[in-house]
């Protein structure tokens, strides 16, 4: 069929996060060279043998977990605040505390979303300089606006996946 009809093919941007049994996230440090590697080596898998179908319009990203709260409470924040000190990502998050003691905890996510946009991205263009990216295919109802921002110089376009049947028209302008 990717001979016949344009398409778009999704980039599960796992190992960010993986679903555990109990169905709840397992985040990832997306500082961490081991995971970067995994990424880098994920996004080559799937680009490398398309990347020159003539059918191919482009790339979204998905499965990235929940950036402000996932619906069994958990969030990126408290991993990043349970990692070791000396690990990668535990280092980068409290450099950003000594840098913004009085910021609220919820902007360190611009920095993770910033980390991961820019190596995928990164990744991406390495193997496929000439298709789009569509970005991440955004919950409706997951979508902070300082995450968003640092998506921007990264895609193309930005996706969003409703939330109801209802096409709230509203939403999709201000986006």
């Amino acid at each position: 069929m990717w001979e016949r009809f344009p398409y778009t093919k999704g980039i599960n941007l796992v190992p960010i996060c993986q679903w555990l049994p109990d169905d709840r996230y397992g985040y990832r440090d997306v500082f961490d060279s081991e995971f970067l590697r995994e990424l880098d080596k994920n996004i080559r898998a799937i680009v490398e043998p398309q990347k020159e179908n003539r059918m191919l319009i482009g790339y979204f990203w998905t499965d990235i977990a929940n950036w402000e709260r996932d619906r069994n409470g958990e969030d990126w924040i408290s991993f990043y605040q349970s990692l070791p000190a000396d690990s990668p990502g535990g280092r980068v998050w409290q450099q950003w505390l000594s840098d913004h003691p009085s910021a609220p905890h919820g902007d360190f996510l611009a920095v993770i979303a910033r980390q991961l946009y820019a190596e995928a991205n990164a990744s991406l263009r390495n193997y496929d300089p000439n298709h789009l990216i569509l970005g991440p295919r955004y919950h409706e109802i997951d979508m902070p606006d300082h995450v968003v921002r640092e998506v921007l110089p990264y895609v193309d376009a930005i996706a969003i996946q409703p939330t109801s049947r209802e096409f709230n028209t509203a939403f999709f302008d201000e986006v």
